[in-house]
């Protein structure tokens, strides 16, 4: 390429370089160019007499870090830092990613969006409907102890299936609330991913297993009865009568 100076058609200088003398009126080919200096840049073929500095990506406050370094024919490419985003086309700032409360998260942070957060209002309802059910099988299991002691010489049997009670509770719930009040009370990620490797494409199956793992684990842990019989997901109380 070439640019018209003072009269005269002079070439331009490659990316990575500036002028350094421009061409005489004798010839367009006489200019001279030279390499940018380190710490500076130029991104495209050019007439100028000076490079463009590098962007520095470790501003104070700024929270971004380089991905790639300046070289003489581009400037340097910062990014967000982790729990970071920043969501204009040029960013010279990052904020903190948003932290969710007890409703969990709906959509992770990424470095051009911010968290999205479930409504807490889910799954407080969830803990709810979860905690009634475990009330009931807190009673079922006490009276049945009762049952069991007055009638400990008779043939009296008696089972308990709260089985029909979970697939609505699980329905109502939702995967991601069913996740949230287990990672609350305990579960492990471990369990839970278990469910859903279990289960893949099936958010509904999912969540009803996830349920009964977290009914076995609370019962186990605030009464110390075991109400479900895993895996035949049975609420069979007949080894309640030890307790």
């Amino acid at each position: 390429g070439s640019y018209e100076l003072e009269g005269r058609t002079c070439c331009l200088c490659s990316a990575g370089q500036r002028v350094k003398e421009h061409c005489t009126p004798d010839s367009q080919n006489d200019g001279q160019c030279e390499h940018c200096e380190n710490g500076t840049y130029n991104s495209v073929a050019n007439f100028q007499e000076t490079c463009q500095p590098c962007t520095s990506c470790s501003h104070p406050n700024a929270h971004l870090e380089e991905e790639e370094p300046c070289t003489i024919v581009r400037n340097t490419k910062c990014r967000c830092k982790k729990h970071h985003f920043c969501s204009s086309k040029e960013c010279t700032i990052c904020h903190p990613c948003k932290i969710c409360g007890f409703g969990g998260i709906k959509a992770d942070c990424t470095a051009t969006s911010d968290t999205v957060c479930n409504d807490a209002g889910g799954a407080i309802a969830g803990i709810v409907v979860l905690v009634f059910i475990l009330v009931i099988g807190a009673i079922v299991a006490a009276g049945y102890v009762v049952i069991r002691r007055k009638t400990r010489d008779s043939e009296y049997f008696y089972n308990v299936n709260l089985e029909p009670l979970l697939p609505d509770t699980a329905k109502e719930l939702g995967w991601k609330d069913m996740r949230s009040v287990a990672g609350h009370t305990g579960v492990t990620v471990t369990v839970t991913e278990s469910c859903k490797m279990e289960h893949p494409n099936d958010p509904k199956e999912q969540t009803l297993q996830l349920l009964r793992r977290w009914l076995v684990l609370e019962w186990i842990k605030q009464a110390s009865i075991q109400l479900l019989d895993w895996p035949s997901q049975s609420f069979d109380l007949n080894d309640t009568e030890n307790l």
